[in-house]
């Protein structure tokens, strides 16, 4: 695997709201033909986020660590990458990875917001999520239903946002990933700031 970085002009649109996670893996046996081809086409939108931060040291305050860590984020309009807030807020430097390719792309952080939901979500409606698990290099796709609709704390700033519970599998890392409902992106995983959750 090659370590060129290519300093392409990546963006990301950072804090997102919309879907939460829980437990049960996916069966893609019960999916539709329609439905594994909507999949097909998301997973082709997907990165992995490589984000290095610097974390300062308690007892020697002039040292710090670098430290690494990997999220999803997914491709939007005008070269522009979606995630979470918390996937790339504290970086030091960003790094994407495209789905299918060993390069690395520099990526810095254009722009912060809250993004809302533009349709509604209905309990029982069957969601997919899509992202790369920590240290993985292949996205996991997990197959939910929606089981409650509410507003939650977002973890990284507190604000309380519009939520969508699932029972999808969703691991570290995956945050930051599209939650894809048919040909749409429903929301983006994140993280919850519940105690249950933990």
């Amino acid at each position: 695997m090659s370590n060129q970085v290519n300093d392409i002009s990546y963006v990301s649109l950072i804090q997102v709201n919309i879907v939460l996670n829980k437990n049960i893996i996916l069966w893609l046996g019960s999916a539709t033909p329609r439905a594994l081809r909507d999949i097909d086409l998301a997973q082709d939108s997907v990165v992995k986020i490589f984000s290095f931060s610097r974390e300062p040291n308690v007892v020697q305050p002039w040292q710090t660590t670098e430290k690494e860590y990997s999220s999803s984020g997914f491709a939007i309009s005008g070269r522009r990458i979606l995630t979470n807030a918390h996937v790339v807020g504290d970086h030091s430097y960003l790094q994407v990875r495209k789905h299918g390719s060993p390069t690395k792309y520099k990526a810095e952080v254009k722009a912060f917001g809250i993004f809302g939901a533009r349709r509604y979500t209905f309990i029982g409606e069957t969601i997919y999520a899509l992202g790369y698990p920590r240290d993985g290099d292949i996205i996991s796709v997990t197959k939910g239903i929606v089981t409650r609709v509410e507003p939650q704390k977002y973890a990284h700033s507190s604000i309380e946002i519009l939520t969508i519970q699932t029972d999808a599998c969703i691991n570290g890392g995956k945050s930051g990933g599209p939650v894809v409902m048919g040909n749409k992106v429903a929301g983006v995983v994140f993280e919850n700031d519940s105690p249950s959750d933990k």
